[in-house]
């Protein structure tokens, strides 16, 4: 049997999603805890990769698994034997499901807090001190990054992945303040590696009067940076960021 699930994860405790040699992972977890509870292989497929230190709300998978537990105690199930690691929910599948031809949008989420905090927020926020801003100034900023832009000067490039098109469509981007609380919104079809922490640390950066709109407007035709903007042009930190909704397109036809 086949089976679709949205899982959730705090990333504080993971090198990441994907399997790594000798690193405790997402996947390594979730496939050795699988496959020694149900005596099988256990293989764990992914729409997302997330970094070390990243968290998820809604990362989806898929795993092939023969069980006689009813699909809707599974998660029951598992997830006290899967630690820091929660499936949300799960449906089975047909047998010729394959996730990775799914179409996603992705929603993610970066928390920042400015000004007065406390030591254990350090895993799951950006932590700053107090940015005088008004929400439209913040706001053109961040309109600047809507639609179909070149993203080239916002991600980390690995060579080995031999990506040629650098072109992503954001399709919104927006904000909430809670109290001291920044929190920036980012939605796409398609990210590239470290993509929304370059976008973040561009806006930071703005807002501190480092760099300009048309700097960022600029950067986003994909030119070459200046001298002022290749020193901001560097991922925030992962701690904040959440991968926060996913949705597939075809969803309600499985």
């Amino acid at each position: 049997m086949k089976y679709y699930a949205s899982i959730s994860y705090d990333g504080s405790f993971f090198k990441g999603i994907a399997i790594q040699p000798d690193q405790k992972t997402i996947k390594g977890v979730f496939d050795f805890v699988l496959s020694k509870f149900f005596q099988q292989e256990i293989k764990m497929y992914l729409v997302s990769r997330t970094d070390k230190g990243v968290h998820a709300m809604d990362s989806r998978i898929c795993f092939e698994l023969e069980t006689k537990i009813p699909v809707n105690k599974l998660a029951e199930v598992l997830n006290p034997k899967l630690e820091n690691i929660q499936i949300n929910w799960l449906q089975e599948v047909s047998p010729d499901f394959i996730l990775q031809k799914q179409e996603f949008s992705k929603l993610y989420k970066y928390q920042i807090k400015l000004g007065k905090t406390y030591p254990f927020e350090k895993n799951y926020n950006w932590l700053l001190d107090t940015i005088e801003y008004s929400h439209d100034f913040l706001q053109e900023i961040l309109d600047a990054f809507l639609g179909e832009h070149d993203f080239r000067n916002f991600c980390k490039v690995d060579h080995t992945r031999n990506i040629i098109n650098y072109t992503r469509n954001i399709q919104k981007i927006y904000f909430k303040k809670n109290e001291n609380q920044l929190i920036i919104f980012i939605q796409g079809n398609g990210f590239l590696w470290m993509m929304v922490r370059y976008i973040v640390n561009v806006i930071i950066s703005c807002m501190k009067l480092m760099i300009n709109k048309s700097d960022i407007k600029n950067l986003l035709t994909g030119a070459t940076p200046s001298k002022e903007c290749l020193k901001v042009l560097r991922p925030a930190p992962a701690e904040g960021l959440y991968l926060y909704s996913t949705v597939g397109t075809n969803e309600l036809s499985l």
